[in-house]
């Protein structure tokens, strides 16, 4: 066991650790600043309002994409979603309302996954898009409305300040996961592993069930 866990390798899982976590967490902060840069400067040209008109309800798509990426990882994980709202109020566009189930890891899943499920979900979506349906755009309107979804949703996959709290909670529990995965990989310490990330998944099962 001494042998197995070397300086080297416990510096590659720490250092994939923190890519991992810190690619989720910047990515969603640097679209958050793109998105009020956006804004700011179309509020020197049209106006405050028309601006925040433009940025949010004209890329609505890419708000019900964020909201549903929200509820659909607190779903998978286990928490129990309680409600799902896309009729924008205000300022606030839409928001879904979730209760962490399970013990600690669980519920350390559920807020961490949950919180950063627009830049999960939406990096799929964007990936998908680009890679199935953008080779069958061949005329103008279909490019278009390709590039109006995919930037939509683009946009949308910004971390909200309450986004990043609820995942802050959840990030000491799923870093450590993540680090113990990394650093246990093919060796004979991953079946032993593997076997509690099983008991994990089966109280998923008894709260889905």
């Amino acid at each position: 066991m001494v042998e197995y866990f070397t300086a080297a390798r416990v510096q590659d899982a720490l250092l994939g650790t923190v890519v991992i976590f810190f690619f989720m967490f910047v990515f969603g902060l640097m679209v958050h600043v793109i998105k009020n840069l956006i804004h700011s400067f179309l509020a020197a040209i049209l106006g405050g309002r028309t601006a925040f008109t433009i940025v949010n309800y004209v890329t609505y798509p890419g708000t019900i994409h964020h909201e549903l990426s929200h509820a659909l990882l607190a779903f998978l994980t286990g928490a129990r979603v309680t409600g799902i709202h896309l009729v924008p109020r205000g300022k606030t566009l839409g928001s879904v309302e979730m209760i962490p189930r399970g013990g600690l890891i669980l519920r350390s899943l559920q807020n961490l996954l949950s919180a950063v499920a627009p830049v999960l979900c939406g990096s799929i979506s964007l990936y998908l898009l680009f890679i199935y349906i953008w080779p069958s755009c061949g005329l103008w309107w279909q490019m278009a409305a390709f590039l109006y979804i995919f930037v939509s949703i683009l946009l949308h996959m910004d971390l909200s300040t309450a986004d990043i709290k609820v995942a802050l909670s959840g990030l000491p529990v799923c870093a450590a996961i993540v680090f113990l995965i990394l650093l246990l990989k093919d060796s004979v310490w991953a079946e032993q592993f593997i076997s509690i990330v099983r008991g994990i998944i089966d109280n998923l099962k008894s709260i889905w069930l």
